[in-house]
């Protein structure tokens, strides 16, 4: 992952030009003024949108927030800062009431931030996070899960040029196949029933003549 820190909208260019920038997995924008904010959602050649404590104040609207998530472009919550230090809280928690109040917390990855590994929390503590940052039960859930990998998908798209396909493999449910077996197994056995009646029961009788 590469973070581009910038304030001038024009850095698009020399990141453009950049053969290092392509060998990246993911590419994430930090805008610290609200016209960078604006290039970032518009414009940027990234994959994802974070925030320092000095850029937690910038302001955006409703209608770059939505063109962002248009072009598969995702937002970034970081939970170790909240943990650790109290003007972090406070910070992360008003970027994340921002982007409720503005774009209903669309598009939402929860990440750690940690340099240290101890730092890091279960999946399940991290999504019970996402009460505290205004996400729903399940907004908290798919910002560790399900968003982090379409955030994946769509930087490997990026990266190569190309749509990518997921295939997804599923087990036959095996007690179904049990019970179709069951009821053939019960067709032949009542056909035989048949059959065996018709043999011991013949219908061919002779008519008496008076």
């Amino acid at each position: 992952r590469l973070t581009v820190i910038y304030s001038d909208p024009s850095v698009s260019h020399a990141c453009n030009r950049s053969a290092v920038i392509k060998k990246y997995h993911i590419v994430a924008a930090l805008p610290t003024t609200e016209s960078a904010f604006q290039h970032s959602c518009q414009t940027f050649q990234g994959d994802l949108i974070t925030y320092n404590i000095s850029s937690i104040r910038t302001r955006f609207s409703r209608k770059f927030y939505y063109m962002a998530i248009r072009r598969n472009i995702f937002f970034e919550l970081k939970y170790t800062p909240t943990i650790l230090d109290a003007n972090e809280r406070r910070a992360t928690i008003a970027k994340a009431q921002q982007y409720h109040m503005i774009g209903k917390s669309k598009g939402i990855i929860i990440s750690s931030g940690a340099t240290d590994r101890f730092h890091i929390r279960s999946a399940y503590d991290v999504a019970c996070l996402g009460f505290i940052f205004g996400l729903t039960e399940e907004q908290g859930r798919a910002g560790v899960s399900s968003m982090c990998k379409k955030l994946l998908i769509a930087a490997e798209s990026r990266r190569l040029g190309r749509t990518p396909v997921v295939v997804r493999y599923e087990d036959i449910d095996s007690s179904s196949d049990d019970d179709d077996e069951e009821e053939e197994e019960e067709e032949d056995v009542e056909m035989k029933k048949r059959k065996n009646s018709v043999i011991e029961n013949p219908v061919n009788k002779k008519a008496k003549i008076n």
